[in-house]
């Protein structure tokens, strides 16, 4: 019953690709099936009517035959053949678009589950439904064939058929452990193979390119990949020395299967219980019916094998949950307050807290400043607020409303994000600005200017249509760090959103960049909600409110002016960094004297 089950998923799952390829198996069963036929019954026909004297006609009647049958039979199965690969290879490029869009689609917190990365990798090297179809028609051409010729052998001893049987059994069982072992295998070297691929792409990938080479992290990197390339050649050697053994045994009863078989056939002939050409048919037939039922057996060991990777992949394409699944409501949003109620928050697979009991609002076109050190939980709250994690416990409201509530398609329009870690793409500048969303001349000149890229656009030489990076254009561009970073904040400035969230946005830009960068912040997020996170406090000077993180707390709230007249930890990280500019400016002036 599960295999009929994991047939029918199959099914379903290849005709949510390409229906049409259903329609090749049938055919290219029945032409596997009747091929073989042609060669066992007119050598008989024409042997058996040598010995008998041979009449000319029918001789040559029965070489044409089987000469025109056997031409249309292979021209056919060529053809076949030809559109049987066509949408193999189709279908293997539906799959990986499928495995793509898994991944863009899937929730944020899979893409950073080592679990889940391991789990892709063993679905994407073990499972392409075109093998699944393959092996599901040459099982059925193998059950075919056991049963024609099945039926012959018994006809003519019965001994013969239980010897055949007995030693199927026995390759039935040398194939179990073999394929058992190909699992096991498979299973141990993915998570090796994606250790391997990282380092690959880490050696080939322009970003981590600079690191590499003025950090000298080349020996650190050929080492990780040689650690890691000596586990999966040492995986592998002790992989092939049991497929070797077990090789070697599967030829020795070969071996004695032949000598088992010839002997019965010949004592037959000598009998006179079988023909010349019956003898000459049964010479064909037989090892074709061993090996027919070798893998009718085996197909016992496939179905399991097949089971467990079909379960792969069910889990795999599970990512898309329910809750990813469903039509939410689109919410009616006029309000666009942010309320935190006793929010906690811990990673996956972690049982240490990174948020814990966060309460505070922000009223609609209020700004807020969230500040703390390192590791005090600060860009976990904007991930939180971005959908990318939900909350372990405690509620995010927006407008009174709770945030899950809310469709993903919805939420993240309303929504202006600049992350700490962004990412640009390989498109042209303007792509990267305006994303998927409608080109509107005034509205990407707005962004580009409060973005201020205004003057770096206009020296390239195709402005806007310039490409990022050279992956797919040779005269693609490499832009600074503050240069990247002002096409993210343009980026941000395009979508128009009601609620903005700037996480370290500003960590790149030079001074005169940055009093520019919040005067123009200020200016787009004007009457609307925004978060600010910045190592650098000046930028709390320009909002309503402050929240003061420590340790995955929020320690602190309130205005500057309420923190700095108070004995607070804000007033002493603000009198600190401000001190630290003062003994700069002090020690740039004394030089310059």
């Amino acid at each position: 019953m599960k295999y009929i089950k994991d047939l029918c998923f199959m099914i379903k799952y290849i005709i949510s690709l390409k229906p049409v390829v259903l329609l090749v198996y049938p055919i290219k069963i029945i032409l596997n099936v009747i091929r073989p036929l042609i060669f066992v019954i007119f050598p008989k026909l024409i042997i058996d009517e040598l010995t008998n004297g041979g009449d000319i006609k029918y001789l040559t009647t029965l070489v044409c035959i089987m000469a025109i049958t056997t031409m249309i039979l292979n021209l056919s199965y060529n053809i076949i053949g030809t559109i049987w690969s066509h949408y193999y290879n189709l279908l293997v490029s539906l799959a990986d678009i499928q495995h793509l869009c898994t991944n863009v689609y899937c929730d944020y917190q899979k893409i950073e589950d080592s679990k889940f990365l391991d789990l892709q990798q063993k679905v994407k090297s073990n499972i392409h439904p075109t093998d699944y179809l393959y092996f599901i028609s040459f099982f059925i051409e193998n059950v075919i064939q056991v049963v024609l010729y099945g039926y012959l052998i018994i006809r003519l001893h019965f001994i013969l058929l239980l010897g055949i049987l007995l030693l199927s059994i026995f390759n039935y069982l040398l194939g179990h452990f073999m394929n058992q072992e190909n699992y096991n295998y498979n299973h141990n070297l993915a998570p090796i193979s994606r250790r391997i691929n990282y380092f690959f792409k880490i050696a080939t990938d322009h970003i981590y390119g600079k690191d590499i080479r003025i950090n000298q992290m080349n020996h650190l990197i050929k080492d990780k990949f040689s650690t890691a390339s000596e586990q999966g050649i040492s995986l592998t050697k002790v992989h092939h020395k049991k497929i070797t053994f077990l090789n070697i045994l599967g030829m020795i009863l070969s071996f004695l299967g032949d000598c088992f078989v010839y002997i019965m056939i010949i004592l037959s002939y000598l009998a006179n219980k079988i023909s010349l050409g019956t003898f000459s048919m049964y010479l064909t037939i037989i090892p074709n019916f061993m090996e027919y039922l070798k893998e009718v057996l085996h197909s016992a060991d496939e179905f399991q094998f097949w089971a467990k990777n079909i379960d792969l992949l069910k889990e795999y394409q599970a990512v898309l949950t329910d809750k990813q699944k469903e039509e939410k409501e689109t919410r009616t949003l006029s309000d666009y307050s942010i309320e935190f109620q006793h929010v906690s928050f811990q990673y996956p697979n972690s049982d240490k807290y990174v948020l814990q009991d966060i309460h505070f609002k922000l009223n609609q076109g209020e700004s807020l400043a969230i500040v703390g050190v390192n590791g005090a939980g600060k860009s976990t709250l904007i991930k939180l607020l971005c959908k990318l994690y939900e909350p372990t416990k405690g509620k995010i409201l927006i407008g009174g409303v709770d945030i899950r509530s809310i469709s993903k398609e919805q939420y993240t329009k309303i929504l202006g994000v600049l992350l700490q870690d962004y990412k640009l793409f390989a498109f042209p500048i303007i792509e990267n600005i305006v994303l998927n969303q409608e080109e509107e001349r005034e509205r990407l000149d707005r962004a580009i200017d409060l973005g201020m890229l205004k003057e770096k656009i206009q020296r390239l030489p195709n402005r806007e249509n310039t490409t990022l990076y050279k992956e797919f254009d040779d005269n693609g561009i490499e832009l600074s760090g503050g240069e990247l970073q002002k096409i993210a904040l343009a980026r941000t400035i395009y979508k128009k959103a009601d609620i903005y969230l700037f996480d370290e946005a500003n960590s790149a830009l030079d001074s005169l960049a940055e009093h520019q960068f919040y005067q123009n912040i200020k200016d787009i997020s004007k009457g609307k909600t925004a978060i600010y996170i910045s190592h650098r406090l000046a930028c709390a000077r320009y909002c309503d409110k402050i929240a003061v993180f420590e340790k995955g707390k929020l320690i602190e709230f309130g205005t500057h002016t309420e923190l700095m007249e108070q004995e607070t930890f804000y007033q002493s990280l603000f009198e600190k960094q401000a001190s630290g500019y003062l003994q700069v400016g002090e020690e740039y002036g004394n030089t310059a004297n």
